[in-house]
């Protein structure tokens, strides 16, 4: 029997944000989040951010992260970021190859201990996309929200020219630890 319970399952289209709210509760102390992506804005990235138990977005720069992004044409680049505005920047949709569409993406980032009010909220991901020049990338990183908050949610973001998602698929699951 697996340890991951099935706690939310959300599809849009044609959308520049998706906010998952109210998944993460006092019943799991880790979650992992599942999102696959087609056909989205070639000039965009797509960002992640909190959500509080009173339905805001987390946009201050309470968030310290460091990502490590690969490409199948080039060296790694790293950025490393405090007082930044969101957990995990460029989390698909990092890298424009000659103008070439992105074929698709897909990623899975924990979050540990998000509605423990005497901790702070960590995460750790990776990522990776399609562009119809046949490259690819990807990125791994690790983020903490440096605020002692409920965190209830998520929100990814397209942040570009007026950047939608063509499909959107994000699953998250409660991982169940058996003593």
């Amino acid at each position: 029997m697996s340890n991951l319970r099935l706690i939310n399952e959300t599809t849009a289209s044609s959308v520049s944000n998706l906010d998952i709210t109210d998944v993460f509760t006092s019943d799991f102390d880790i979650y992992k989040i599942e999102i696959e992506v087609d056909d989205y804005d070639a000039n965009s990235k797509t960002t992640i951010r909190f959500i509080n138990s009173s339905g805001s977005v987390v946009s201050s720069t309470d968030y310290d992260n460091a990502l490590l992004y690969r490409r199948t044409d080039s060296t790694y680049n790293e950025l490393r970021s405090t007082s930044d505005n969101v957990l995990f920047e460029r989390f698909l949709g990092f890298f424009d190859y000659n103008n070439g569409s992105r074929q698709g993406g897909a990623g899975i980032f924990y979050v540990f201990q998000p509605t423990n009010p005497i901790s702070y909220t960590f995460a750790l991901g990776q990522s990776q996309n399609d562009f119809s020049t046949g490259k690819s990338g990807g990125m791994t990183g690790i983020g903490v929200l440096h605020q002692k908050s409920m965190i209830t949610g998520f929100q990814f973001l397209q942040d570009g020219y007026s950047a939608t998602f063509g499909e959107i698929k994000v699953r998250c699951y409660g991982l169940r630890v058996d003593t």
